[in-house]
Parts: C-alpha cells; sequence; structure tokens
C-alpha cells in the first residue's frame, strides 16, 4: 500500500516542465522556481501543493494521513502526506493536482488531452459518457521563492479502502416499501451511542482546527439550500466534497466537465422523488428512495479517458448529505465496511435503517428535539445525523489506522 520515493519520482518526471532537485538532503521537485511536490529527509512524509482554504477540512477528515505545514508556512498553498498512507492511485492523483496548480492552463489541458486520447490500435466499442464544457476554474498559484516545510516521520499506517471496479446496477426509482432484513443474532460492532458518547465525539471534532469552516461556507454559498440544478452550486458541492478528501479534478476551460454534467442529469432524475425530513423521522418508504438514489450517484464518471473512476461510495454518501443533511447519516470506507461488509445500496440503507434507530434512541434518552440535541451535544452547526456519523468515525475509522 505505502509508495516509495521512486514512485513519486516516475510520476512527477513524466509531467511537463517538471525537474528534480536536491535541497538540503531534501528531494523537490519543481516547475521553475516554484516547488509542487517535497520530500522530507528520511523520505516518509511528503508536502504538496494545496489549496489553503480547503486543507483544513482535508486534515481534519483524515488526520492519520494529512498533516498541516509548519505554523509559519500555513499562509502558503501547501499541506503533508504519510506516504505509509497511501496508495499508486491516490498518489498519482495528488501528484498531478498538485502540479496543475502550478503550471499554466494550457499546459495541463494539452497534458490532459495527451494522456486520456484512446490508443489508435485499441478502438473500444463503449459509447462515451456525455460532456458539457466546464466553467474555468482559475488556477491557485503556489509562492514562487517559498520553501517547502521540513516535516517529521509518520508512524501511523493507515488502511486504504479499496477501489470499486464494477459500476453498481440500480432501480429506476419507486415508491415500494423496503423489505428489511431479518435480524442478526451476531454481537453488533458498535453499540447504540448514548448521549454521554456523542458528547465526548464533540470533544473530539471540536478539537480540529476548522473542522467546520467547509461545511458552513457550503452553506453560506448555497442559501438556503443545495440546488445542484445551478452550476454555481454544482461547483460549490465539488470544492466541499473536495476539501473532505475526494480529490476529484477540478475542469480547466476546454476541459470535460464530467462530475457536473453527471450531477445536473442526476439530479434531473432524482430531484421530484428525493425525500425530505429528519433521520429519525424517516419512513421504511423514504429510506428505500434514499438507498436507490445513492446507488445510482455511485457511478457517476467524474473522470473521462481509458480508466473512467466513478464518484464512489465515500463521496456519493457525502454529496447525499449535503443535499439532505438533516436525514442522512454519511459513512466512509471503514464504517461501511465494519458495520455491513459492503458499501452497495442495499448496505447504504440498512445504514441508514441504523441511524435512524440511533436517532430516536438518544432523542428518548434525552427526551430532546432532533433541532436541539446538536446544540446540547456541542456541535450546534450540525445536524443529529453528522454528530452520529462523526461518533462512527472516532469509533471505527480512527481506530483502522491504529498500528
Amino acid at each position: 500500500m505505502a509508495v516509495t520515493i521512486e514512485e513519486v519520482r516516475a510520476l512527477a518526471l513524466t509531467l511537463p516542465r517538471t525537474h528534480e532537485a536536491l535541497v538540503r538532503d531534501r528531494v523537490k521537485f519543481r516547475v521553475g522556481r516554484i516547488v509542487y511536490v517535497a520530500l522530507s529527509p528520511d523520505e516518509t512524509v511528503m508536502g504538496f501543493s494545496y489549496p489553503k482554504e480547503e486543507r483544513a477540512a482535508l486534515v481534519a477528515s483524515q488526520p492519520e494521513k494529512f498533516a498541516m505545514p509548519a505554523p509559519r508556512d500555513e499562509r502558503f498553498n501547501w499541506v503533508r502526506v504519510r506516504l505509509s498512507a497511501i496508495d499508486a492511485e491516490e498518489l498519482r492523483e495528488i501528484v498531478t493536482e498538485a502540479w496543475r496548480m502550478v503550471v499554466p492552463a494550457r499546459v495541463a489541458t494539452e497534458h490532459l488531452r495527451a494522456t486520456s486520447a484512446p490508443e489508435a490500435e485499441a478502438p473500444t466499442t463503449e459509447t462515451p459518457p456525455v460532456v458539457a464544457p466546464a466553467t474555468e476554474t482559475p488556477p491557485v498559484v503556489a509562492p514562487a521563492t517559498e520553501t517547502p516545510p521540513v516535516v517529521a516521520p509518520a508512524t501511523e499506517p493507515l488502511v486504504v479502502e479499496a477501489p470499486i471496479t464494477e459500476p453498481l446496477v440500480v432501480e429506476a426509482p419507486t415508491t415500494e416499501p423496503l423489505v428489511v432484513e431479518a435480524p442478526t443474532t451476531e454481537p453488533p460492532v458498535v453499540d447504540v451511542p448514548t448521549f454521554a458518547d456523542l458528547r465526548a465525539t464533540a470533544q473530539v471534532f471540536n478539537g480540529f482546527t476548522g473542522v467546520d469552516r467547509s461545511w458552513l461556507a457550503l452553506r453560506e454559498r448555497t442559501h438556503p439550500g443545495l440546488d445542484p440544478a445551478r452550476v454555481d452550486h454544482r461547483d460549490a458541492l465539488l470544492r466541499w466534497l473536495n476539501s473532505w478528501g475526494c480529490r476529484i479534478r477540478y475542469p480547466r476551460a476546454g476541459e470535460p466537465a464530467p462530475f457536473d454534467t453527471g450531477l445536473a442529469g442526476w439530479w434531473a432524475t432524482w430531484s421530484d422523488t428525493l425525500p425530505r425530513g429528519t433521520l429519525a423521522g424517516l419512513d421504511d418508504v423514504a429510506v428505500a428512495a434514499f438507498g436507490r438514489a445513492y446507488g445510482d450517484l455511485v457511478t457517476l464518471p467524474v473522470t473521462t479517458g481509458r480508466s473512467v473512476r466513478s464518484l464512489g461510495p465515500t463521496a456519493a454518501a457525502k454529496a447525499l448529505y449535503a443535499l439532505r443533511p438533516e436525514a442522512i447519516m454519511a459513512w466512509d470506507a471503514a464504517i461501511a465496511e465494519r458495520l455491513h461488509g459492503t458499501r452497495d445500496a442495499a448496505a447504504f440503507t440498512r445504514h441508514l435503517i441504523l441511524g435512524r434507530d440511533w436517532a430516536r434512541a438518544v432523542l428518548a434518552e434525552t427526551g430532546a428535539t432532533e433541532a436541539a440535541l446538536p446544540g446540547l451535544v456541542g456541535r450546534p452547526d450540525v445536524p443529529l445525523s453528522k454528530i452520529l456519523d462523526e461518533f462512527l468515525y472516532v469509533r471505527l475509522s480512527m481506530r483502522s489506522s491504529a498500528p
């Protein structure tokens, strides 16, 4: 799973205008005078260019993987990652996006076209995705004179989720009731959280610097509610997903925008049938509808070319949460695998039923309303559904990376 400096070098030197430098025993990769990737002296930690307005949420979402730069460098577009915590595919995404931040848009576009063009001797019969031109996202320019920080080696490995390689077959929207599986006699992985458990979780999350900053920014940009029919709202959602570690490519002018186009199409299908309400108030019909909408969203293409990547289970769950924050308890790979053993639509449906039962239990324990409970817990800026997701993150995701 861990990557090496040889893999970093092999990838970086394929990117146009890149050259390698050795400065004070640290390997760095530059475009001109601008460093966009740098290795620690012991080659265990990699610093890379990253939008500074998004990195606090990135680090908070996976603190066992990412780290902030040194305090003196926090004003720059820079963040760090432990090489033991990422695989080759994540390395490719991180390095390529860091490089895109420091080269002209034309250079990035030409490279994308050259690397995504199909091979002439290997024609395909697959129907290419329908794409639309994207609005230009101006590149964030890293400072020319900045020397990336020296970082300490990481000691904690991360269990990284396996890539999803098979698309999910999803039913058309329907109002048929959900058939709930018979209960199992196996002991639960996690006990039903109490009010005290949620208070303890809140203390952990409130200790992450700027943990709610990107969420509050998304709410402000999409007030009174996220509407994927609007281009600016789709862009805001993309930036929020990336701030939480999804790393979906930002298209430049003239490039395909599969996320934007696909999300607009998905919303045209589901906007009239996606339920509203709160997690504790969901009935089985609403839960089933969310499960089918999730299954459709998982397969949304976010890249083009020979290797098409889909939105995937974690980003799909987070996107649904952004659309219906009071109703959706999201998940990540560690949570889904530990609780359900898989991440398909049926598992997500079961996950929402679990969250509904937990929400009702803690409301019964406290006698509070669903709107009031977050304030009592100490997380007033997020709904109960998010607090329950944070509880699982602390209990399962953070522990999954322990040695």
